[in-house]
C-alpha cells in the first residue's frame, strides 16, 4: 500500500544519517582515545559539522588540580635567588630613607622576583601550596636578610663620615685616615657592647640605642646618632619585610590549586 511504501522510504532514508552519526562518534571517540595525557582530553570536531572549527580544543578534566611535581618551581627559586643580591644591593639603600619612602621599593622589587619565579614555574603549575609557602619564605628572608646584612657593613663608615663632617679636630691625620679609624672605632665599640657585633650586633645596637654618646668613642667628641631612631628603624624593617613578602607572594601564590584557571582553554 501507499501508507507502506511511505514507511520503507523513511526507514530507508534514516538508515544513511544513522550510519552518519555512528561513524562520526567513533571517529570523536578515537580522537579522545590516542591522547596519551590523563589530565587533558583533545577532542576535534568533524569537518561536516558547520559550526565547529578546524582547531582543536583542551578541555580541562578536574584532576588538573591536582599539585604536580614541584621541580620546575624550584627551579624558578633558584634563578630568583641570584637575582635576590643586586636586589638586596639596592634595598640597603632604600631602606634608610625619610618618611619611610624606601619600603615602596620592596613591594616593587619583591614583584619583580616573584614575576621572575613565575616566569620559570608556571608551564607546570599547579603546585602544593605548602610548597609555594616554602619557596616564597626562603626567597623573602634571603633577599631581605642579604639587604640587612649590606647596611649593617656600611652602617660603620656612615658613621664615620658624620664624625669628619662635624669635627673641628683630627690632629695630624688626613680626612680619609680619621675616616677609617673611626669606622674601626665603631666595629670594635658594636663587638664590646653589643656582642657578637656585625649584623647582629648593629640590629642589636639599633634597637636598643641608636646613637653614640658623646665620650663612648675617644676618637669621637660628640655623639652619633643613627639616620632612624629606635621605633622608627623597628616600623620600616617591619614594613620592608611584610611589603617585600607581599610583592613576591602575589606572584607565586597565583601557581597553587586555587589560582589555577580552570574550565576550557584554546590551546
Amino acid at each position: 500500500s501507499a501508507g507502506a511504501a511511505c514507511h520503507l522510504g523513511d526507514r530507508a532514508d534514516s538508515a544513511p544519517r544513522a550510519g552518519a552519526v555512528s561513524r562520526k562518534r567513533r571517529r570523536e571517540a578515537g580522537s579522545v582515545a590516542h591522547f596519551r595525557n590523563p589530565r587533558e582530553a583533545v577532542t576535534f570536531s568533524s569537518v561536516n559539522d558547520p559550526v565547529a572549527t578546524a582547531s582543536p580544543r583542551a578541555v580541562r578534566l578536574p584532576d588538573q588540580d591536582v599539585p604536580g611535581p614541584a621541580g620546575r618551581f624550584w627551579a624558578g627559586i633558584g634563578i630568583a635567588l641570584p637575582v635576590s643580591l643586586p636586589v638586596a644591593w639596592l634595598l640597603s639603600y632604600a631602606g634608610p630613607l625619610p618618611f619611610f619612602l624606601g619600603v615602596f621599593f620592596f613591594a616593587l622589587f619583591g614583584l619583580v622576583l616573584g614575576a621572575v619565579v613565575y616566569r620559570i614555574a608556571s608551564p607546570a603549575r599547579p603546585y602544593g601550596k605548602w610548597t609555594v609557602f616554602l619557596g616564597t619564605t626562603l626567597l623573602v628572608a634571603t633577599c631581605w636578610g642579604l639587604s640587612i646584612v649590606k647596611e649593617s657593613r656600611d652602617f660603620p663608615r656612615d658613621m664615620a663620615e658624620e664624625a669628619v663632617k662635624r669635627a673641628r679636630e683630627i690632629g695630624d691625620r688626613t680626612a680619609a685616615e680619621y675616616r677609617d679609624d673611626v669606622a674601626r672605632s665603631i666595629r670594635g665599640y658594636l663587638r664590646e657592647r653589643h656582642p657578637p657585633g656585625g649584623t647582629l650586633g648593629y640590629v642589636h645596637w639599633t634597637l636598643t640605642e641608636a646613637e653614640i654618646k658623646k665620650g663612648s668613642l675617644p676618637i669621637v667628641a660628640h655623639t652619633l646618632r643613627a639616620s632612624q631612631g629606635r621605633w622608627t628603624w623597628a616600623i620600616r624593617v617591619v614594613l620592608s619585610i611584610a611589603l617585600l613578602a607581599f610583592g613576591v607572594a602575589s606572584q607565586t601564590f597565583s601557581l597553587t590549586p586555587s589560582a589555577a584557571p580552570r574550565g576550557v582553554s584554546s590551546s
